[in-house]
């Protein structure tokens, strides 16, 4: 603590000014600097109503590394060139970042800043036990021309919504040092994985419970991922659960880990050695209806999924419950579209008009029920590159192959049903809740029937 306070005090004699001390916890992976309103430090032009420099929603991005005790500043501005000048070593080193590029800073150093003209900071980062959090403070003031100003993120009250809890608290909190380390766990314990994430089972306090890990922390793709689905899981437990959504039960950020409701195996799991469906009649329609209701639910929230697919449908011991899960794609209403998700069960408008939106959602569990209903096996990856299909008529044609021979399977008139999900045209496409209708009246049809 003694040494924390020196370099504090040897701070201010630096800069006589107030500071905005940036706390990792388990719910924080990296800070935002930038006009938007969920930045922890927010940046705006002057009250004469002049910009001082160009700042984007999210201007900076500061990503503490847990497993070198480092920090990197991301340049996420669309066109501002950052400076870095070393306050701390002689000669003085000067670095730069240019838009889209990023520089490391080592512990026990102090670097000067500068965001945009005029937006200036200190950046001091702690090292050893003292390195819970780096300390940003604001140089000695700027002149008129310059009066942008860090704003610490105001605290939320219980009130707001889940979207407006997302942005973590600048507390002065103190807790241990974080750890990337891998969890020990059976390797027969583990129930998923993918090139990002493992998901493996794991007891606490007599629950069983699922552990999403991520396995590439090093990523700040991977630390988006899981900020993303954590800001979903979190936002769709309040003011009430879906009994078929993944429940969230805890958290840490540091170690991008999520803890979720241990539900069971995926849909991709219930197949033959031709890859074809071993679900039967009765489950069939209990995954139609249950997915179906937590369609309803999360687009009533305006939250889109984006990565409907088997392997993300989950079913209880005994086929009682389907449960949706994996956010990692999700979106919230107002965020644009984006190339994330399953490339054989993405909808055809975002090959036209680079839309990924509710009815896609539809047409994704459209696919999911073809493979559901036997009428087509488990779709294959890869398939093709997602970000590439907008712009590219190679990959453009050969996504429309595949939703051509898609359309083109003989459905039986009584999974007509199916048909109506996978419409070419998004504004013709079933909705959440009237499939909810139209599969609740064929459970009718069926026990009727029996």
């Amino acid at each position: 603590m003694q040494t924390a306070q020196h370099h504090l005090r040897k701070e201010k004699r630096l800069c006589d000014a107030p500071i905005v001390a940036l706390h990792q916890d388990m719910r924080t992976a990296k800070f935002l600097l930038g006009a938007g309103k969920y930045c922890h430090v927010i940046l705006h032009a002057d009250t004469t109503g002049k910009d001082i420099g160009y700042i984007n929603s999210t201007h900076a991005t500061i990503i503490p590394d847990p497993d070198t005790e480092d920090v990197e500043i991301h340049n996420v501005s669309a066109t501002t060139t950052f400076k870095l000048s070393s306050l701390t070593t002689e000669p003085m080193e000067r670095k730069t970042v240019r838009s889209g590029s990023y520089e490391r800073i080592h512990p026990g150093t102090t670097w000067q800043l500068q965001l945009a003209l005029g937006v200036l900071f200190n950046v001091y980062i702690p090292c050893g036990g003292d390195q819970t959090h780096s300390v940003v403070t604001l140089p000695t003031a700027p002149s008129k021309k310059s009066a942008a100003r860090p704003q610490p993120a105001k605290r939320r009250t219980s009130r707001q919504s889940g979207e407006d809890q997302i942005a973590p608290m600048l507390a002065p909190t103190q807790i241990s040092p974080p750890s990337l380390a891998r969890p020990k766990h059976d390797a027969l314990r583990v129930a998923a994985a993918t090139p990002t994430t493992h998901v493996y089972r794991k007891e606490r306090g007599g629950q069983v419970v699922a552990v999403k890990k991520c396995r590439k922390p090093e990523l700040e793709s991977s630390v988006s991922t899981w900020e993303r689905e954590y800001r979903i899981l979190d936002h769709l437990r309040r003011p009430w659960l879906s009994p078929h959504i993944a429940n969230l039960i805890r958290y840490d950020a540091m170690k991008l880990i999520l803890e979720l409701e241990f539900i069971g195996p995926d849909l991709g799991k219930r197949i033959d050695a031709c890859k074809m469906s071993t679900i039967q009649p009765a489950t069939q329609n209990l995954i139609w209806h249950h997915i179906s209701q937590a369609l309803v639910f999360i687009h009533k929230q305006g939250i889109t999924h984006c990565d409907i697919k088997a392997e993300n449908v989950l079913l209880t011991p005994g086929d009682s419950r389907a449960v949706l899960c994996d956010f990692g794609c999700g979106a919230f209403g107002h965020e644009r579209a984006h190339s994330g998700g399953t490339p054989r069960y993405i909808a055809p408008e975002y090959a036209t008009a680079n839309e990924r939106g509710l009815p896609g959602d539809i047409w994704a569990f459209g696919v999911t029920m073809m493979f559901v209903l036997r009428l087509i096996p488990l779709p294959v990856q890869p398939g093709w590159d997602i970000s590439k299909v907008p712009r590219e008529p190679a990959i453009r044609a050969k996504m429309f192959e595949w939703i051509g021979g898609l359309r083109a399977v003989t459905v039986p008139e009584s999974e007509a049903l199916v048909k109506r999900m996978l419409e070419v045209k998004p504004r013709n496409r079933i909705t959440a809740a009237e499939l909810v209708e139209e599969v609740g009246m064929r459970i009718q049809r069926h026990l009727l029937a029996a």
